[in-house]
């Protein structure tokens, strides 16, 4: 009795059962004309929207979805979506501070070769930008954090005055930089940081490993993470989306607070990939949050989501 006592407080230890949160559709909309987002990011009254094949920035007003589309250094304004085999698959955005200024930063997957680029946005001037490459830094980073190129797919970024998150898809990976030091690495030849990497242990939906697909920050020491199911042999092929989760994260203690699987009204896992989650406003101890779906038909899909943490 006292060796399966002990076995029984080791695995306690060693896997928490997260708690839950309280997660209400308030609204959704299908975004015909802003393709495949990816990344979603509020400034001012406006959410930025990338998409991985989009061919702008999307500045979108969430009370009545009326938008604009910025145009992109290098890519044709009339062009509705990048070609597959030629995309920039920018997966991600968050605004971080440089310069006296804030910048967006969406990042490429770095799946393969062609999808390791940098998107770096002036908020106030976005006319001022620039694509860079991130091979080196990616390889630089892959060789630090022990990620093989196979299974490396920056899906999600977040940031905070002193931190960069990134989130690997394929080992469900968070990649923490010292934001200081990597903007001074890309930007002025600084010497390259260590990222501290953590593991997220994620549920299951329909007996398929959830991956991380997107965050932002959520206070001191959280991260609000969106992670998405498809029904595919492997991670990183297509497949029918099964289902979303939303959760928060404690990168100080290492651990998932809380998650739930965004449902339907019969209950049931809502079949929408969930790409990219924001905080759009706080109040009386829960949040409201824009998440956006892509759910890889040329168009997006957004949602007003309140929770509570229980």
């Amino acid at each position: 009795m006292l060796s399966l006592f002990m076995l029984m407080t080791v695995i306690s230890q060693c896997a928490p059962v997260p708690g839950a949160i309280d997660l209400t559709i308030e609204a959704d909309r299908r975004l015909d004309s802003i393709p495949s987002g990816s990344g979603i990011v509020r400034h001012g009254d406006s959410a930025w929207i990338i998409g991985d094949d989009g061919t702008g920035i999307y500045q979108l007003h969430p009370e009545n979805y009326g938008y604009r589309k910025l145009s992109l250094a290098g890519i044709p304004y009339g062009l509705y979506r990048e070609e597959r085999g030629r995309k920039h698959d920018f997966e991600n955005a968050t605004f971080v501070p440089h310069g006296g200024a804030q910048w967006l930063m969406a990042f490429g997957s770095g799946g393969r070769s062609g999808r390791d680029s940098l998107l770096f946005v002036h908020a106030g001037d976005p006319a001022e930008q620039r694509i860079l490459s991130l091979a080196s830094f990616y390889n630089q980073l892959r060789l630090k954090s022990g990620i093989s190129t196979g299974n490396w797919n920056i899906e999600g970024a977040a940031a905070n005055d002193q931190q960069l998150f990134l989130l690997n898809r394929g080992t469900n990976d968070l990649l923490i930089l010292p934001l200081k030091t990597t903007l001074q690495h890309l930007f002025e030849n600084g010497a390259a940081p260590r990222p501290e990497v953590q593991r997220l242990q994620l549920p299951l939906i329909a007996g398929k490993q959830a991956r991380l697909s997107g965050a932002c920050s959520y206070g001191k020491n959280l991260l609000l993470f969106s992670a998405s199911v498809e029904d595919t042999p492997n991670w990183n092929q297509d497949g029918p989306v099964i289902g979303s989760i939303i959760g928060l994260y404690d990168w100080q203690q290492k651990k998932v607070r809380a998650t739930q699987v965004l449902n339907g009204p019969d209950g049931s896992p809502l079949k929408e990939k969930i790409e990219s989650v924001e905080i759009w406003e706080k109040k009386k101890g829960r949040a409201l949050l824009l998440a956006i779906a892509d759910n890889d038909d040329g168009s997006s899909h957004l949602f007003r989501l309140w929770i509570r943490e229980r």
